[in-house]
C-alpha cells in the first residue's frame, strides 16, 4: 500500500513539474505604488512603485505609470531606458488642473516572455487630489496658508501654489517645512507671494520654532518681514522686500536666535533700526545672501548687539 502511494506522489510530482516547465507560469509580480494624496497645480509628485517585488527572485523588468488611468502609459523605464536619470520604479509628474486623478502602475517581471502575460504582470492604483492654493500632502487642501498651519502636525509639508497670498502667518510651534512649489525655481519665488497688512510681521517664528523650514517665497508688505524670537529656523530663496517697521528690523528681527539663512534677497525694506536686518543677542548664519537698497533712520541697514555671520 505504502509503495503505491509513494508511486502516486511522484507521479504527481512529476506532472507539475511537466507542467511548470510546458506553461512557464511562475509566480507573477506585485506592483506596490505610492504618492502624496494631495498637490496643488504646478507641483512636482513623486509617483513611487519600489516597493514594487518579484517572488520568484528575478527582479523587475519594466515599471509603466498611467497618470491619469485612461488606458494610456505615459512614461516607462527598463534597466537600459529610464530618461530620468535612474532605473529606480520612481518617477514624477505635474499637474496642471485641479481634480482628482487616479495613477495606474503596471510592472512587468524579468521572463514575462516565458509564458502566458497573465502571470508576468501586476497593476496597483493611488488617487492624487489637485488644488489650486495650498496643500499639505498628507492631510488636505487649504485655501489659505494659515488654514494649513493650524491643521499640521510637527513634521509635515505645507505646498503654496503660485498665487499672492494676502495674511500674516504665525508658525505656531510648529516644526514644518512651507515651502513653493518650486523654491530654486526664481520665477516660481516672484510668483508665490506671501504680502502682509503693512503694520504686523509678515512671518513670524517664534520659540517652538527651532527646525522649522521656510522656503521659496517673496514676503512684502509688513510691519517687517520676517520675526524671530526665541527660534532658529531655516530660511532660503526667499525675496524679502519693501517691508516698513516704524521700530527695528525692516526685512527681519532676531531675538535671541540663530536662524540659518541663505539664497536670500533683502530688498528696499525700512526701519528705525537695521532696514534689512536687526539682530538682539543673535547669531544668524548668512550664507549667500544680498542685501540692497534697505534704509534705517539711522543708517545702519545692518545693527546687531551679538555675533552674526554673513
Amino acid at each position: 500500500m505504502k509503495a503505491k502511494i509513494l508511486s502516486a506522489i511522484l507521479v504527481l510530482s512529476v506532472l507539475s513539474l511537466t507542467a511548470d516547465k510546458t506553461y512557464g507560469c511562475s509566480m507573477h509580480p506585485y506592483a506596490e505604488l505610492e504618492a502624496e494624496p494631495y498637490a496643488v497645480i504646478g507641483m512636482s509628485v513623486t509617483l513611487d512603485g519600489s516597493d514594487s517585488y518579484d517572488p520568484d527572485g528575478g527582479g523587475i523588468r519594466t515599471y509603466e505609470w498611467d497618470f491619469t488611468n485612461n488606458g494610456i502609459y505615459d512614461y516607462f523605464e527598463t534597466s537600459s531606458h529610464h530618461p530620468d536619470g535612474a532605473f529606480d520604479g520612481k518617477t514624477t509628474h505635474v499637474y496642471d488642473s485641479n481634480g482628482t486623478y487616479t495613477v495606474m502602475l503596471k510592472v512587468t517581471d524579468k521572463d514575462a516572455y516565458e509564458g502566458g502575460s497573465s502571470c508576468k504582470t501586476d497593476t496597483d492604483t493611488c488617487t492624487v487630489t489637485v488644488g489650486e492654493k495650498v496643500c499639505n500632502t498628507t492631510k488636505g487642501l487649504y485655501d489659505t496658508i494659515q488654514a494649513a498651519i493650524n491643521d499640521v502636525d510637527d513634521g509635515d509639508t505645507i505646498v503654496v501654489g503660485m498665487d499672492r497670498y494676502y495674511e500674516n502667518i504665525y508658525f505656531n510651534d510648529k516644526k514644518i517645512t512651507l515651502t513653493s512649489i518650486s523654491p530654486n525655481d526664481w520665477y516660481v519665488v516672484a510668483a508665490t507671494v506671501i504680502e502682509g497688512d503693512d503694520v504686523n510681521n509678515v512671518v513670524t517664528f517664534d520659540s517652538g520654532d527651532a527646525n522649522s523650514v521656510l522656503k521659496g517665497f517673496t514676503i512684502t508688505g509688513g510691519g517687517r518681514g520676517i520675526y524671530c524670537a526665541g527660534a532658529s529656523p531655516t530660511i532660503s530663496n526667499c525675496v524679502i522686500t519693501d517691508n516698513n517697521s516704524s521700530g527695528n528690523g525692516g526685512g527681519i528681527y532676531d531675538s535671541n536666535c540663530s536662524p540659518t539663512i541663505t539664497d536670500c534677497f533683502f530688498v528696499n525694506n525700512n526701519a528705525n533700526h537695521g532696514g534689512g536686518i536687526y539682530d538682539f543677542n543673535s547669531s544668524p548664519a548668512m550664507t549667500n545672501c544680498v542685501f540692497a537698497k534697505n534704509t534705517a533712520d539711522d543708517g545702519w541697514t545692518f545693527q546687531n548687539n551679538h555675533k552674526c555671520r554673513y
